[in-house]
């Protein structure tokens, strides 16, 4: 099993919509690392975006970072312009790929807003850009989806008024890129995975879809043993997917009952990076309301976690040679303000 190590608040909220979450991370060559973040909107070029993506780099292993820089909004008057969230970071080929959440469901009439999204991604030569968005045939400025939900597959068709797709994580593995994404159509999410040939440069256009990767619906209803109308059912969170080269292994980590102080940091392995078996989970038992008796304790994760981040090279692959970090949104233990969106982030020190 992973461990976390001693860690820092690298971002700290001063309230309600003011956070930087969901972290996509690639260790450079060089030591230097790089990270992008889930920002607020009003962050952005134009009024009215929910989120937009912020780039920061590190020389020293997380302590000490770059300038705060927007640098991926959604394009005004197409499909991604409420918002670009979620982001899954890749570098491979000369090119940096960033993929993302967004909807076209901007207003809160029909009580849509937010919800019933799609997976989108842009590609660039640097990690804060200019980006080239995925247009449906090819590289351009009109972005469409690369995986749409409600798109009458037996793999992504389900039912209007869910949160829908995103929040993915990429992999390259010999020829064979992978993209793993969340599926919530409003039971307990599940993580997806389709795959595209790297040696094609138009591979968003391209994929295969392999159905459920990571179960997280068999976590919640048989190991965990809740029923459907449980608060807890529904809250098993986003997998950001790494290859382990020691190992031959692909790990797959999110959190479990998300901004509680029963929060977990749940772990799966595959070999074929297409089906993952649970390994298990941690805790940090002494802050728990539900400290699970199956789960390891770890007294260095804080509670109220969720939008797990890990760090790995541009391929997603990690090298157990080097220090290995992971970050997520937190709900700080004292914060007397548990609104959505008053998060800070931490970042950790990650031990296989």
């Amino acid at each position: 099993m992973p461990d976390t190590g001693d860690g820092l608040t690298i971002y700290t909220t001063t309230g309600n919509y003011k956070y930087r979450y969901g972290p996509s991370i690639i260790m450079n060559d060089d030591g230097t690392i790089d990270a992008w973040f889930s920002s607020p909107g009003t962050l952005g070029s134009r009024s009215g975006m929910a989120d937009v993506f912020t780039w920061r780099r590190s020389s020293d292993g997380g302590q000490t970072w770059t300038a705060e820089q927007v640098v991926l909004e959604g394009t005004k008057n197409k499909e991604d312009a409420w918002s670009v969230c979620d982001p899954g970071a890749a570098h491979f080929d000369g090119y940096y790929y960033i993929a993302y959440t967004s909807t076209t469901n901007t207003t809160s009439d029909g009580g849509l807003q937010g919800l019933e999204n799609n997976c989108y991604i842009a590609r660039g030569t640097s990690p804060s850009g200019p980006w080239q968005k995925w247009s449906g045939t090819g590289w351009g400025n009109d972005p469409k989806p690369i995986i749409k939900y409600m798109d009458g597959s037996t793999h992504n068709d389900g039912p209007s008024g869910k949160w829908g797709i995103g929040e993915p994580s990429i992999v390259v593995k010999d020829d064979t890129i992978y993209i793993y994404y969340t599926y919530d159509a409003g039971s307990t999410p599940l993580t997806k995975v389709a795959t595209a040939s790297r040696s094609n440069p138009n591979w968003p256009g391209a994929l295969t879809f392999h159905g459920v990767a990571v179960n997280k619906e068999w976590l919640a209803s048989e190991h965990d043993g809740l029923t459907s109308d449980q608060g807890l059912y529904k809250m098993y969170d986003s997998c950001d997917v790494k290859y382990v080269e020691d190992y031959d292994l692909f790990y797959a980590f999110h959190s479990s009952w998300r901004i509680t102080a029963s929060s977990r940091l749940s772990v799966w392995t595959s070999a074929d990076g297409l089906t993952f078996t649970y390994l298990g989970s941690l805790q940090n038992k002494s802050f728990a309301s539900i400290p699970w008796g199956y789960d390891v304790d770890d007294p260095d994760l804080i509670p109220f976690i969720h939008n797990v981040g890990v760090s790995g090279d541009g391929l997603g692959h990690v090298n157990l040679s080097k220090t290995q970090y992971v970050s997520f949104g937190y709900s700080p233990v004292d914060a007397t303000d548990r609104s959505h969106g008053a998060w800070s982030t931490y970042w950790s020190t990650l031990t296989y």
